[in-house]
């Protein structure tokens, strides 16, 4: 993998989608707390009031971080694009260094209220898809039967561990591995 594609993905995109959706969460939460708690009756409490003041200090170092982040990796995209002979590469990872965070900040007072309109309708809605397809591997679509059950146990009971003892083996067989191609490199070079 390519540098400019490691700056690109894995030191500006997903951290900054992480932050991202740590600011929607929080906006969306101190616009349901104000709307619930203090506009309906115009009074709230001085301890409410601090508590969203609290709250907002912490949207707004997110919020920087965000900021600070995003010329940060537009900065080094930039940089390693100069070396880059494909044209057709740079362009693209220039024009949407700079494109996506302005669709973002434009997204974010929308996607904010929304949720702050419907904060658990995102948890619920994949609550019960992931419900209904344990109900469909059980054979009875819809109902809470004794399939059901027998698919949540297979799954997290037997499969789900099953597959965390076999990845822990390969690690370490891995791990054991690397050791052994170590030494022996470390034996040649002497």
């Amino acid at each position: 993998m390519s540098n400019l594609k490691k700056q690109f993905w894995f030191y500006g995109v997903i951290p900054i989608l992480i932050l991202y959706f740590f600011a929607l969460h929080f906006w969306g939460q101190n616009l349901t707390l104000s709307f619930n708690d203090c506009l309906p009756n115009r009074s709230c409490t001085d301890f409410f009031l601090k508590e969203l003041d609290r709250s907002q200090n912490f949207v707004y170092i997110i919020s920087i971080s965000i900021f600070s982040w995003t010329i940060w990796n537009s900065y080094k995209v930039f940089q390693l694009s100069k070396m880059n002979q494909n044209k057709k590469i740079k362009i693209i990872s220039r024009v949407s260094v700079i494109i996506c965070p302005l669709i973002a900040i434009i997204l974010f007072p929308f996607l904010a209220l929304e949720l702050a309109r419907t904060p658990s309708y995102l948890m619920n809605f994949y609550y019960d898809l992931w419900v209904y397809i344990l109900q469909t591997l059980g054979g009875s679509p819809g109902k809470f039967g004794m399939g059901y059950y027998i698919a949540n146990i297979m799954l997290f009971v037997i499969i789900k561990p099953l597959l965390i003892i076999i990845f822990f083996w390969l690690w370490i067989k891995q791990r054991k591995q690397n050791i052994l191609i170590q030494s022996e490199l470390k034996l040649e070079d002497q």
